[in-house]
């Protein structure tokens, strides 16, 4: 007689015995809870959350940089074709958010690092090209033909200069490009070829990074212009266009406040729920009893400053770490 029950596949695959204690099990309601990570006694609802991919700039403002930068592209093309005969395409590539440190991985090895600073706020951004291009803008300043590719070399202090000149033309054109959409300025500070050097930020502070791609007749390589969130936050609903850029003295003088009240110190916590009860309700509590807060919504975690609700989040891990991340943003209270 034969045996009808059936194994174990050879590749893994799940038996007819095991398929059916599994709909048993489901129409019993006893279906199989693996809690997340592997770890025993984990709330279901708490999942593990990825902070290395910030969202602090939000889908609009994402699309008006992009429309902005586009313009400067067209402008800075246009001035190096123009003044020095480079005949440069740029064109915006790719945006994409990520932490300060992870930001450097966008930026070429071999990239030659400018730091912008941002005036009247006193903030920097991070702008980044390949020293190959570099290197062949500085031989057509230098009279020699655009079709030839230089050797690698190490930048002599002429190099360095010609490349100081390079970034001074795409800084002041995109400098005008900032004008016009948020009323601030941008100023070349030093050129660095090691972006590990440019401390601006906290390493996990969230940044925008626009990638460039440069177009030569015989070659093609790439720019990024790092945008951290702190450099863009007095700023940033310009940015959203949700106000008309301010004057240059309202935004130093909002500068100014922001950094005396980023010193004070505010207890930050996370309610998950709150309950209210009656007095003797509490008094009559005993070690055991339970407390209804409700169903367990991911997205009902409030986050107070002492004693104002500034945002929604939702519950997750960092590491070991317990932690949570902000989806919304409350509007504050208005006493009546």
């Amino acid at each position: 007689m034969s045996d009808t029950s059936t194994t174990t596949s050879e590749d893994g695959g799940a038996t007819e015995e095991s398929i059916e204690d599994l709909f048993e099990r489901g129409s019993a309601g006893r279906l199989p809870v693996e809690p997340a990570g592997g770890r025993p006694g984990r709330s279901r609802w708490l999942r593990t959350v990825d902070f290395t991919r910030p969202t602090k700039f939000s889908l609009d403002q994402e699309r008006r940089l992009r429309r902005v930068h586009e313009g400067f592209c067209r402008a800075a093309s246009t001035r190096l074709a123009a003044e020095h005969r480079i005949p440069l395409d740029l064109d915006v590539l790719e945006i994409s958010q990520l932490t300060w440190a992870d930001a450097h991985g966008v930026i070429p090895d071999s990239a030659m690092c400018a730091s912008l600073d941002v005036q009247p706020i006193q903030t920097n951004l991070l702008f980044g090209a390949d020293l190959a291009l570099l290197l062949v803008c500085v031989e057509r300043l230098l009279g020699s033909s655009i079709d030839e590719q230089p050797d690698p070399r190490k930048l002599t202090e002429i190099d360095v200069l010609l490349v100081r000149r390079i970034f001074e033309l795409l800084v002041e054109t995109l400098s005008a490009t900032w004008k016009d959409m948020a009323n601030v300025a941008l100023e070349l500070g030093g050129i660095d070829a090691q972006p590990e050097s440019r401390a601006f930020t906290h390493p996990s502070e969230p940044c925008l990074v626009m990638t460039l791609e440069a177009r030569l007749p015989h070659a093609s390589t790439t720019m990024a212009l790092v945008i951290p969130y702190v450099s863009v936050e007095p700023i940033i609903g310009a940015i959203s266009r949700k106000e008309a850029p301010e004057a240059a003295e309202d935004l130093r003088m909002q500068q100014l406040v922001r950094e005396r009240l980023s010193r004070v110190d505010v207890t930050m916590r996370a309610e998950v729920a709150a309950l209210e009860m009656d007095l003797h309700e509490v008094l009559a509590l005993r070690a055991g009893d339970t407390l209804r807060l409700g169903p367990a919504d991911e997205s009902t975690i409030t986050l107070w400053a002492d004693e104002v609700p500034v945002h929604r989040a939702r519950a997750g891990r960092s590491g070991a770490r317990r932690a949570v991340q902000v989806v919304e943003t409350l509007a504050p209270e208005v006493d009546r």
